[in-house]
């Protein structure tokens, strides 16, 4: 079983690089057609190998919202493309991918980041690469990891970065916690801060997807230096915070002038329901990823269920449907509980 969570990225000031994984997690569950237990070599099919079945997100209702159960599903092309990579020379074996999907699609939740780490896992699980997670990889201890992946989840997250465009999401969806991820060389780094104390987000889902494709094509490609200082002030401040165990002041510093100013356009409501989550006590809020969610963190989960619906509440009285949640934040990644 390949548990992947939700993951909220940018935080406001920290664009295509910061993410925090959230407690609503997509399971896959890999199981042989045929129900003998793969070998290797029995069990493959005539036709396509690979079989998905839908739960929960994405299985149902409109035809617009309903995921494809063929290769054009995300889950399947990330484990054909990792199995092409671990096992270039051997046919795809006939598998069933049993999805339990529970994170909203194409809201700012790191859906698609979730299909593609839980493929890829699937994939390294059959060609036996999850036996050599040593023991460096960081999983589990709470406060501060750097980590520069190697072998087989240097090529994962690569491979999932390749997918995704970034690594935030996948970043997170992997480690857990909150992380940055950045390239140096040819290879990844990702530093992880997981909280010493429960830390909780409030979130609103709004009843409109918004592709990140469109989200991303109406940033500017330059910015101003001030712009640029200001977010890195605040990214540094948010990760010095969060190392500290101050994740209030880590929430003060969600603020952004990169990506945020842009989008308003696309989410209507959105400065109303972020005034909204400020007003009922978060520490601070912003867009989700590139939307159209919101993310506020908030110290316990009573606060964090006020504030959700506070902003739920900002965007009906804008004309938009939405769905509060409040998950607690900062969870483990999917790496973990394979490890443990």
């Amino acid at each position: 079983m390949v548990k992947v969570p939700a993951t909220t990225a940018n935080l406001g000031p920290g664009f295509d690089t910061l993410g925090l994984a959230l407690d609503l997690y997509n399971d896959v569950q890999v199981e042989p057609i045929g129900g003998t237990p793969w070998d290797g070599v029995a069990g493959r099919a005539e036709r396509f190998p690979v079989e998905v079945l839908i739960g929960g997100e994405g299985a149902g209702g409109d035809e617009r919202e309903r995921l494809t159960q063929d290769e054009r599903n995300l889950v399947v092309r990330a484990f054909l493309a990792g199995w092409s990579r671990w096992r270039p020379q051997e046919e795809v074996p006939a598998v069933r991918l049993r999805c339990r999907n529970r994170i909203p699609l194409s809201s700012g939740l790191g859906s698609s980041a979730a299909a593609v780490t839980a493929g890829l896992l699937a994939a390294a699980g059959l060609c036996c690469r999850l036996g050599s997670i040593d023991s460096s990889a960081p999983a589990g201890h709470q406060g501060v990891t750097l980590y520069r992946p190697a072998g087989w989840l240097a090529e994962l997250l690569e491979l999932a970065t390749d997918f995704e465009g970034h690594p935030d999401n996948v970043a997170a969806a992997l480690f857990g916690g909150l992380t940055v991820a950045l390239r140096q060389g040819n290879g990844l780094a990702v530093g992880r801060v997981v909280p010493r104390e429960p830390v909780w987000a409030a979130l609103v889902v709004p009843r409109f997807c918004l592709g990140t494709a469109l989200s991303r094509s109406i940033l500017p490609e330059k910015v101003s230096r001030q712009d640029a200082v200001f977010n890195l002030g605040r990214v540094a401040w948010m990760l010095l915070a969060a190392a500290a165990g101050n994740w209030k002041e880590a929430g003060r510093a969600m603020e952004d002038r990169l990506h945020e100013p842009h989008r308003v356009a696309l989410v209507p409501g959105l400065e109303e329901a972020l005034q909204a989550a400020r007003e009922a006590g978060a520490w601070g809020a912003a867009l989700s990823g590139s939307g159209p969610s919101i993310v506020a963190l908030t110290p316990d989960r009573a606060r964090a269920e006020v504030v959700a619906r506070a902003m739920a509440g900002a965007w009906q009285r804008a004309g938009v449907e939405s769905r509060p949640l409040w998950l607690q934040a900062g969870v483990p990644g999917a790496l973990d509980s394979l490890i443990r």
